[in-house]
């Protein structure tokens, strides 16, 4: 299995990850009918109304356990190639839920598995290999207000302040008196 692409995204309110996976059969891998994924999820934030982990997606679109519809599944395969596509974008904002703000911080972890499935009635899947994927986002709580030195007002603090950097001229001169201190402690 190879991932295309795994990294952080946001949209909107909410923030996650964007990943993207292709299997292609390789020669010395078994023949796998009907190639497919299932993806379990652990979270502290689970969606559709289920308790975490759980079987994505959520809420689920079919009656199958498997990642892809049974036409989505037409739209990811090149079955004659032996390959499948996986992508996703897991998401959650601290804005859908206003109990966990301030201070809000959830994590997602999803198991991705290749798997097959006979089809029909039949509940057997064999699961071949895959991987594990997973964020963590943590909103930090504003900071406390500081109070003025006239003791009659609050200022908050309105984040990260910029840090003075030594003037190039300084860090030139503190250089070349480094360097003359070496050549003097040479030429003895």
């Amino acid at each position: 299995m190879t991932i295309n692409y795994y990294r952080p995204a946001i949209d909107g309110g909410s923030g996650g990850a964007r990943i993207s996976a292709t299997y292609t059969r390789a020669g010395t891998d078994p023949a796998i009918s009907n190639p497919t994924f299932i993806q379990m999820v652990d979270t502290n934030d689970p969606l559709g109304g289920t308790t975490s982990p759980y079987i994505d997606p959520r809420p689920n679109d079919d009656t199958l356990p498997f990642y892809w519809t049974t036409g989505e599944m037409a739209q990811t395969t090149n079955a004659g190639a032996g390959t499948i596509q996986f992508t996703d974008f897991s998401k959650r904002s601290p804005l859908a839920n206003p109990d966990y703000m301030p201070g809000w911080d959830t994590y997602w972890r999803g198991e991705l598995m290749l798997a097959s499935w006979a089809g029909g009635t039949s509940k057997d899947v064999t699961i071949y290999d895959g991987f594990v994927w997973d964020w963590y986002i943590d909103v930090f709580p504003p900071s406390s207000p500081a109070i003025a030195s006239s003791g009659s007002a609050a200022s908050f603090d309105k984040g990260p302040e910029a840090v003075p950097e030594p003037a190039s001229l300084s860090l030139l001169a503190i250089g070349g008196l480094a360097m003359a201190m070496m050549m003097r402690r040479f030429r003895k």
